[in-house]
Parts: C-alpha cells; structure tokens; sequence
C-alpha cells in the first residue's frame, strides 16, 4: 500500500496516514452506493502533470476550488507582542465575525442551519440549561426581550473565549493568540 510507504519513508506521519484511510474508507462507501464522483479523483492525480511539477500543484489545485461567497477581509492595524521584538503594530487581515456570520446566512442556508443556528427551540434549550450559572446570571443578555430564540450561543475556539450573537450587536472578547506570518502573538 503507497500510502504506508509514505509514512516509512517519512514523507507523511502515521497519524495522517490514520486519517486518510479513515476517509478512504467513508470513500469506498460512497463508490459502491454509486454516490463518488471518480472525476475528482482524476483531476487531483493530474495536478502538476502526474507530479512532474511539483511546484504547479499549489496553484493547479487553488483553481479546481470554488470561489467562496463570503464578505471582504478588513485590514486592521493591531498591537501586538512578539517574542523577538516585543510590541508591535501591524495590518493584519479580520474576516469580521457579523459579516462572517451574514454571508453564510446568505449564501449557505443549509450549513447556517446546520452549524449555527439549528432553531430557536435548540436555542431556548441551551438558554434554559445555562440560566443558573454564574456567567449568565452576571450577563445582561438575559433582560432582552425574546433572547432565548434570538442570541446565538456560540464557542469560537480560541483560548476557550465565548461569543455570543445578538442579531444586530455582538459581544465578544478580544483574548486569543492566532498564527500570522508564521509567528504565534497575543492580542
């Protein structure tokens, strides 16, 4: 099998080779149900002529990806700590949370549903559940006419940090370190 080549030659870790198979075989499921699009499979085999050029494979497979339908990102300059050259300020590029969040509503229904907004029954469930802890009863959301349909319990992994939506304001904390230009920072 190539694939347990790859990783006794190094070129790919078990782990990976775990998770491959681990979707070769959801993939063999789909081809006897006759549900597996081969042509895709053919097209990503051809990327930089059979692998003759490695260097085109980047490129050749960004243009078989659809274009996604969300908002702009927003430049924004940002101080920040780095652990060479200690605080600095740089343009970093915010895909920002509200229009995230009303793109996929636009242009996504199914996942909106699916992933952030399963129905206000689930949500007036999640309310109903949190409505004694200490953080909700702390938190003014819960004197807003309506909130238990109407704000979106949302944990965007972080440092663990909770966002929460309410349709036309968001209330969220800046407290998470992300990787840009390859150098892990605070904000």
């Amino acid at each position: 099998m190539s694939v347990v080549m790859m990783v006794l030659w190094g070129e790919i870790s078990p782990q990976l080779m775990r998770k491959v198979m681990h979707l070769f075989k959801d993939d063999l499921a789909l081809f006897e149900d006759g549900c597996l699009d081969t042509d895709h499979i053919d097209k990503l085999a051809r990327l930089g002529c059979y692998g003759q050029y490695p260097e085109n494979v980047w490129s050749q497979f960004k243009a078989l990806l659809p274009q996604p339908k969300l908002s702009n990102l927003t430049m924004v300059w940002l101080p920040l700590k780095h652990t060479t050259l200690g605080k600095i300020t740089e343009l970093v590029p915010l895909l920002l949370p509200h229009t995230l969040f009303a793109s996929i509503y636009e242009h996504y229904p199914a996942m909106w549903q699916k992933i952030l907004y399963p129905g206000a029954e689930r949500c007036k469930e999640f309310w109903h559940a949190v409505r004694n802890s200490p953080h909700f009863l702390q938190h003014k959301v819960g004197s807003r006419p309506g909130f238990e349909s109407k704000c979106i319990p949302l944990k965007i992994h972080g440092d663990g940090t909770l966002y929460l939506i309410l349709f036309a304001s968001i209330v969220f904390r800046f407290v998470f370190r992300f990787i840009y230009r390859g150098r892990a920072r605070e904000v």
